[in-house]
């Protein structure tokens, strides 16, 4: 998948599935509330998530921008090569 592909909601659901599988093997147990899949938790909490996942994914881009630019030479960058 491209990263034009991953969406908000897309990392929301991944990140907590991924840490409700993950917390037993690091000692943690979650809030009862949250041990289900992602469509049943609150709305309120579902949508926390996805604005966290979509914070982190323009920090991502911007952090890939940046990157690139210190890979290509100023003039070049400009010319948009």
């Amino acid at each position: 998948m491209g990263l034009e592909k991953l969406t908000a909601e897309k990392l929301a659901r991944k990140f907590h599935d991924e840490y409700e599988r993950l917390a037993p093997e690091f000692g943690w147990k979650s809030q009862e509330s949250c041990r289900k899949g992602f469509d049943e938790l609150p709305e309120s909490n579902r949508e926390l998530m996805v604005e966290v996942a979509r914070q982190v994914i323009v920090w991502i881009v911007e952090t890939m921008l940046e990157e690139a630019r210190k890979e290509i030479p100023d003039s070049e960058f400009r010319k948009g090569k």
